[in-house]
């Protein structure tokens, strides 16, 4: 019996300079976006926001908080480059909650199954999108 081919993954390649040289990084949709709009606040490039991480973690890493997985690893973050961005754009946007911003969401009204269809929804109106940013992603920008 013939297998059946495996379920197209979500996530989507591109290729970030990062401190040390270009890299691949895959991500899923909504965290391209996500880092759209840092890039957009913060004016700067999705390089730039890589180079941005690696700094901060070697300098962690040179102070003594944080050890590397081995004493080449190059971002300082034990689980690589994509791990670090991801963790970063999570902490970028909770850094900027607050109690107010909540309310208004209607979160913590038992809410968490409504938000993840709303987020289901929105991912496959993502997927239609994601060509259109990698384009633009290759330009340089967010």
């Amino acid at each position: 019996m013939a297998k059946s081919p495996a379920p197209e993954s979500r996530l989507v390649n591109r290729s970030i300079t990062a401190e040390t040289g270009r890299t691949s990084m895959r991500l899923e949709p909504e965290l391209w976006a996500a880092l759209e709009d840092i890039c957009q606040r913060e004016n700067l490039s999705a390089d730039g926001v890589m180079r941005r991480i690696e700094q901060s973690t070697q300098a962690t890493s040179q102070n003594g908080c944080e050890t590397g997985r081995k004493s080449g690893h190059k971002t300082g973050h034990k689980s690589g480059r994509t791990s670090a961005m991801r963790v970063f754009i999570l902490t970028y946007f909770r850094a900027a909650a607050t109690e107010a911003g909540h309310r208004r969401a209607g979160h913590g009204a038992n809410r968490i199954a409504a938000l993840s269809r709303a987020a289901s929804r929105c991912s496959v109106a993502d997927d239609a999108r994601a060509p259109s940013r990698h384009r633009s992603h290759r330009r340089g920008t967010c």
